[in-house]
């Protein structure tokens, strides 16, 4: 998380603060006092962050500021009243999730806590609600009705019994004249799509299937992502066809996201194939390419025969889409959150209005990030996937494209991001796993921590980490796995490993994955890294293995890190 007295790791486009003012309606005065409230919460001096609030005109990012103090737990301890006021005032913001899980935390029985899951609040956030998504999903509109206080009672009953892996309980009270007959036609569909999910995560295919599939039929229009759970289910059942109708259905949804789009395009092309139906192959490749940056864009363009070309760059944003774009309050939040130098939650609230548009729009969000100088075509003369000049400080090992990958994904290329939880620099490292890492390989850290803010140190310890987990055996250079062990652990990937229903088949390993992030986090830590291969002119050799439905297993091309490394286990 970037620090609000510093400026952004990346330097903003010359033009951005005049394509900034006009999106969000912060007076100078108004501004100045968020840049005070955010270094003062930093330094942990709450009552200096009041005093800066209690001179705000404006209170739109309130919200962040309080998310951050709420999270800080060693030096506040927020109380439930304060959480499930947060919940029900700031429910359209970026981390909801964490709120929820502190709420949620200090009332494990879910009673009266206020901890109301998505789906219960805005329709379609995330995917169907309980569960973390396992694409990006395109959410409908705040509901926001009068009801809402009604249905906030209702979710901690469902929520414990998705917790407590008992989809069946949860499926029941439905049927409950005071649960389920509390909640409209909307709120019961999405509702029973989520719960079908989680017969999936626990491999109740069938009754994962009977859910989810009638869910589709009557309501896919509410909750699109069903026809994925369906779809997911009938292929783990052993009946691709039926898979496809599904996968089908979903790929021709337009209100879901590119990323969407492209997965269900690409499994109904398997499905095709696998089902006698090779007609209708190309046509769903061809879909499924035409988002050439998504996880499953890339993967079909390799089956077409056709070559990865380096990604284009940012377009400009016409002057429409822009006075559309300014309408929404996210991106009015996103465009003052840039202008004090919050990048890291000013790119969160651009993620939540991408993840919402149509597959056509979100390029006008792409540029609109650029112009807010959240990303800078110019910085590195490359878009969307910056090439930097920085180098770990003890050598390159790992190639730069996998390190790339994963700077780009975990910090967006901003030396002092900071996450919530503590994670630094542009590699995410959390404190602890970095001084595990840098005993080991004997990195200096600096005084305080100050060398993961650094570049060089900071992908030197991000390299020793990617290093050891794949010096680990159980993880390998399988980067599926690599990826899944960088975002959650190598346990947890091991025990996915062995308890995860895949049937043998990668792709459906990762899709089967019980934890929304750590899918999302594969998909793009290999799409971002096939592209930056593609822009240094390397072969694709792990691209090729995950489209023809293998492992994808990393070797080094870069020269200097086939060198170093050869170097160090030399002697």
């Amino acid at each position: 998380m970037a620090r609000a007295d510093e400026s952004p790791a990346i330097d903003t486009a010359p033009t951005a603060p005049t394509a900034v003012a006009p999106l969000h309606p912060l007076s100078a005065q108004d501004l100045a006092h968020y840049r005070a409230a955010f270094a003062a919460q930093r330094q942990g001096d709450y009552t200096e962050a009041d005093r800066q609030i209690a001179g705000l005109n404006d209170l739109m990012l309130v919200g962040h500021l309080l998310r951050e103090r709420y999270l800080d737990q060693a030096r506040y301890q927020a109380e439930q009243s304060e959480l499930a006021d947060w919940l029900t005032a700031y429910a359209d913001l970026p981390g909801l999730e964490d709120i929820e899980a502190l709420a949620a935390a200090g009332n494990p029985s879910g009673a009266g806590d206020g901890t109301a899951r998505p789906y219960l609040r805005n329709a379609n956030v995330r995917i169907l609600g309980l569960f973390e998504a396992p694409l990006d999903i395109m959410p409908a509109e705040p509901r926001g009705r009068p009801g809402q206080a009604r249905t906030r009672a209702i979710a901690p009953r469902i929520a414990a019994a998705l917790r407590a892996d008992r989809p069946d309980q949860a499926a029941q009270l439905l049927d409950e004249p005071k649960v389920g007959g509390r909640l409209d036609p909307d709120e019961l569909e999405i509702a029973r799509g989520d719960i079908a999910y989680h017969f999936y995560r626990m491999g109740d295919d069938q009754s994962a299937y009977d859910m989810a599939a009638a869910v589709a039929d009557r309501s896919r229009a509410i909750v699109p992502m069903a026809d994925w759970t369906a779809g997911l289910a009938a292929w783990r059942l052993g009946d691709p066809a039926r898979a496809g109708i599904h996968f089908a259905a979903l790929a021709e949804a337009d209100n879901v996201s590119v990323w969407v789009v492209s997965a269900a395009a690409f499994w109904a092309a398997r499905a095709d194939l696998v089902s006698g139906r090779p007609e209708r192959v190309l046509d769903h490749l061809t879909l499924a390419a035409s988002y050439p940056n998504t996880f499953y864009g890339l993967m079909a363009i390799r089956l077409l025969g056709r070559d990865i070309t380096a990604t284009p760059e940012l377009g400009e944003i016409d002057s429409r889409t822009l006075t559309a774009l300014a309408t929404d309050i996210a991106v009015q939040r996103a465009a003052a959150l840039a202008a004090i130098g919050q990048v890291d939650l000013a790119s969160a609230e651009l993620g939540l209005v991408r993840a919402r548009l149509s597959p056509t729009e979100t390029s006008g969000v792409d540029a609109l990030s650029a112009r807010l100088g959240l990303v800078d075509p110019d910085a590195h003369g490359s878009g969307r996937y910056p090439v930097p000049a920085w180098r770990p400080g003890d050598g390159l090992r790992v190639d730069r494209a996998l390190l790339f990958a994963f700077a780009k994904q975990e910090s967006g290329f901003n030396t002092h991001a900071r996450s919530p939880v503590g994670a630094m620099g542009l590699m995410q490292l959390m404190p602890g796993t970095a001084r595990i890492v840098a005993n080991r390989r004997g990195i200096d850290l600096g005084s305080k921590m100050s060398g993961l803010t650094d570049p060089g140190t900071n992908l030197s310890l991000g390299q020793a980490y990617l290093e050891m987990l794949m010096e680990d055996g159980s993880i390998g250079n399988n980067l599926f796995l690599v990826a899944a062990a960088y975002n959650a652990g190598p346990g947890n990937a091991q025990k996915w490993l062995e308890e995860v229903k895949f049937n043998g088949d990668p792709l459906l390993f990762i899709e089967s994955i019980p934890a929304g992030e750590t899918r999302l986090f594969i998909e793009r830590i290999l799409a971002n890294f096939w592209i930056y291969q593609a822009r240094l002119g390397q072969t694709l050799e792990t691209l090729d293995a995950a489209a023809s439905g293998a492992w994808p297993i990393y070797v080094p091309q870069d020269r200097e890190a086939i060198r170093t490394s050869l170097r160090r286990y030399a002697g």
